[in-house]
């Protein structure tokens, strides 16, 4: 796959607004949870639960990033499309829908 183009779509600053964001999303209202195995997990791990509804904290957040690759693909059916992440950016092809 060849990157013709970098775009960035937000700044630093605003990408740290919508992580702000995020980490509060996750700590008051939580993700919901159907699979049963998964929910013994997060409960293993001593999680915040309630029913199918598991809430995160900043610390459980921020050690699960620790653990992400520093690049990754996703990988559209046309691989011309195939998005490439670098570092915290993602890169497209400026044309078209990037999935189809």
């Amino acid at each position: 796959m060849r990157i013709r183009s970098k775009i960035d779509v937000i700044t630093l600053e605003e990408m740290q607004k919508v992580h702000d964001a995020s980490l509060r999303l996750l700590k008051e209202k939580g993700v919901v949870f159907l699979g049963e195995v998964t929910r013994e997990i997060f409960k293993k791990n001593n999680f915040k639960m309630d029913g199918n509804i598991v809430y995160f904290n900043e610390e459980q957040v921020d050690r699960a990033l620790k653990t992400c690759p520093d690049k990754f693909k996703l990988t559209a059916k046309n691989d011309e499309r195939s998005v490439l992440s670098v570092g915290k950016v993602l890169s497209s092809i400026r044309r078209g829908a990037r999935f189809k």
